[in-house]
């Protein structure tokens, strides 16, 4: 999973048949700051936010199939969270951090 800021709405004319009405997002990964990572990406909506809100997005595209009803869809990404707030202990995730650069070196 990820976070992520909904950034608009992606308009197609030509939709697979089993996700005709769904609505297709366009979204920004973002870091814990709410800073922009990586590149913009799509994700359909399951639940309606709007551009600005920050989400949480499964990236797993058989959870997603399985989370919309819709066996073998071809999609990638499904919002299952908006965010109203979140909470990050900066001194457990520099722990967690260190934790995996030193997990990362004994390998």
């Amino acid at each position: 999973m990820i976070l992520a800021r909904v950034i608009g709405t992606v308009v197609s004319t030509c939709k697979f048949e089993k996700i005709q009405n769904s609505k297709i997002l366009a979204i920004q990964p973002v870091d814990l700051d709410g800073k922009p990572i990586g590149r913009t990406q799509t994700a359909l909506d399951t639940i309606g936010p709007k551009a600005g809100d920050i989400v949480l997005v499964c990236m797993d595209g058989d959870v997603a199939s399985e989370i919309v009803g819709i066996e073998s869809v071809p999609v990638r990404g499904c919002v299952v969270g908006i965010l109203d707030y979140y909470n990050v202990d900066k001194e457990s995730l520099n722990k967690v951090n260190s934790d995996k650069v030193l997990i990362r070196g004994e390998a």
